[in-house]
């Protein structure tokens, strides 16, 4: 599935970076992230199966350049500003569409058609998509955890905490 080998790569290259910057650019949550999905992208294009989830996969994606914006602004010292402010609200709202409301619409897609379909009608390997479907909730769960965190950032205007909670991350 050329989808799924495109963002493998993507979380591959990302994976590294977090890595080689660890703990500054992402903790363990970030890593076991990549991690499980990298795994799910590799089950999925081995047994070439569901396209449709790793194309809500990949648009799920649209809130890094946010994230990024963000990182920028404060790695720029400017993590006090009216801009920073404005890109918070733009990384909200983009991970709550993509990784909250498409994510889940997607998992009940996933959910009531798709498994069923992969292991009856197309004879794929139950474990492989069994595995594929609980990395992609656990996914799902993750993202519930970190959009619990984004809220009270965009309410703080921005910042992530005091400056005590900054230094350990």
């Amino acid at each position: 599935i050329p989808t799924a080998c495109i963002i493998w790569g993507y979380l591959a290259n990302d994976s590294v970076d977090i890595l080689l910057n660890y703990p500054k650019l992402g903790g363990y949550d970030m890593v076991l992230h990549h991690l499980f999905f990298q795994t799910c992208c590799g089950l999925a294009g081995l047994i070439n199966a569901f396209p449709f989830a790793f194309a809500w996969l990949t648009i799920g994606e649209a809130s890094t350049p946010f994230l990024n914006w963000r990182w920028f602004l404060i790695q720029s010292g400017r993590g006090d500003s009216w801009t920073m402010v404005l890109v918070t609200w733009m990384f909200a709202l983009a991970f709550f569409l993509t990784r909250i409301v498409l994510y889940w619409t997607g998992i009940s897609k996933l959910w009531g058609s798709q498994v069923n379909y992969a292991i009856n009608e197309l004879e794929k390997p139950a474990w492989a998509v069994w595995s594929i479907t609980a990395i992609i909730l656990g996914g799902a769960l993750l993202n519930v955890v970190w959009f619990a965190h984004i809220v009270p950032m965009c309410l703080r205007g921005g910042r992530r905490g005091s400056k005590k909670a900054t230094k350990q991350n």
